[in-house]
């Protein structure tokens, strides 16, 4: 029960945090009167504020995984609403399908190259600092 208190307290945590970078990326947009997406501004910030380790990523790591895991959940939604609603001209259905999948497909390899990237770079530095560790012995 403990166990289950703390994961729910963990990811109410991370929700948090991410809500409060989304709606400070929101008011400083407004503030500058700049047209961008708040979403992206946020997740920009959010990554900032990591870079900087002012946010721990622990701190988000359960509600992020709670969002990716249920990532499906989400969209799908959208997609019916999509195909399903009046708004949709008939003839662009294709187009649509046909960006969907590209972008899609573009979303994996870089997804893919960024993890690899960044298991790279763990990996080195892991090292790094294994063979610091053996010169200060």
């Amino acid at each position: 029960m403990k166990n289950l208190a703390a994961k729910a307290l963990d990811i109410a945590v991370g929700a948090a945090v991410i809500l409060a970078v989304f709606a400070a990326a929101k008011f400083a947009l407004g503030l500058a009167g700049a047209r961008f997406p708040a979403p992206i501004a946020g997740m920009l910030l959010l990554f900032a504020l990591m870079c900087l380790k002012l946010v721990p990523m622990r701190q988000t790591e359960a509600a992020c995984r709670l969002i990716l895991d249920n990532m499906a959940i989400f969209f799908i939604p959208i997609l019916v609403s999509l195909f399903l609603g009046d708004k949709l001209p008939r003839d662009k259905i294709f187009s649509i399908v046909l960006i969907l999948a590209l972008s899609t497909v573009a979303t994996l390899a870089v997804t893919a190259l960024s993890v690899e990237f960044i298991q790279k770079k763990s990996r080195a530095r892991g090292s790094s600092e294994n063979v610091k560790a053996e010169a200060d012995k």
